[in-house]
């Protein structure tokens, strides 16, 4: 639950400094759902042909970090699986979710660094977002 209320924050977020519409519909559906169907790995659990030597050490840790998360309704969380990045990129082009439209802007492939990177890009947000002044 709250990876969920993070991430809908995070999507909040988002829309409001790039004046974006921010989609209700789409949140109320993965507000509506099973939180386990609702989470995408984006480098996935179990590792396809098409991630191999993406992530080379502590697959599992990188696998479950907060930078290597989004929220996808079920349907196209079911669908990207564990595709490749390219393939999945597709996908979170044509998701109303912002946060999936923001990786793909923002990375051309998926690998540990792109993990990290989020990550902390995920840290300063929360920081900002709950005033924490990092100490």
């Amino acid at each position: 639950m709250e990876l969920r209320y993070f991430l809908y924050n995070y999507e909040k977020d988002l829309a409001e400094k790039n004046n974006l519409l921010f989609s209700q519909k789409a949140w109320e559906n993965i507000w509506s759902m099973n939180i386990e169907d609702t989470i995408e790995h984006i480098y996935p659990q179990v590792e396809s042909l098409a991630w191999r030597g993406k992530v080379t050490k502590r697959k599992q840790f990188h696998c479950n970090r907060i930078g290597n998360l989004i929220l996808l309704p079920r349907k196209i969380n079911s669908k990207v699986s564990n595709q490749g990045y390219v393939a999945k990129s597709i996908e979170y082009k044509h998701t109303d979710i912002l946060a999936a439209k923001d990786i793909v802007e923002n990375y051309e492939d998926w690998d540990y660094t792109s993990i990290e990177h989020r990550t902390q890009n995920l840290i300063s947000f929360a920081n900002s977002y709950w005033e924490i002044d990092g100490e």
